[in-house]
């Protein structure tokens, strides 16, 4: 399962906690999740979960009550830094929308061109070997 969140500032792994009982929240709609990385500075997580059943160390995800009708939330339990697949900058992705005429398009027709986007920085980095693909600093 492939879920987004978007925070304002570089994610700091060394900041989240780790407890058992301890949850992160993430979307699946990357177009709500990038309206959450506001500022110069915000980024985009991209987390692979895979299905609890899957792999022994995968976290519990549970999805929660939300009153937004374009995306889903999940809390994923305990720690999630294994499952980040890309870090984006929010700004290059606004940027790709803006490009696109797509600014102020509905959240699913801007999450269709995100979601090409994000896949093509997947690739391009699984290509080159990295195992994320901007690290803001």
């Amino acid at each position: 399962m492939r879920l987004y969140r978007g925070l304002k500032s570089a994610y700091r792994p060394e900041l989240v906690s780790v407890g058992r009982f301890s949850s992160t929240d993430f979307t699946d709609g990357s177009a709500t999740a990038l309206l959450y990385a506001r500022g110069a500075r915000g980024v985009l997580l991209v987390a692979d979960i895979p299905a609890s059943e899957d792999v022994a160390t995968a976290p519990r995800v549970t999805e929660e009550l939300w009153f937004v009708k374009s995306a889903k939330r999940f809390m994923v339990w305990g720690p999630f830094d294994p499952f980040v697949t890309t870090i984006l900058e929010a700004k290059d992705l606004r940027a790709c929308l803006r490009r696109s005429g797509l600014r102020d398009a509905p959240s699913a027709v801007q999450a269709q061109l995100l979601a090409s986007v994000i896949e093509d920085e997947i690739s391009a980095s699984a290509a080159l070997g990295c195992g994320r693909t901007r690290r803001p600093s």
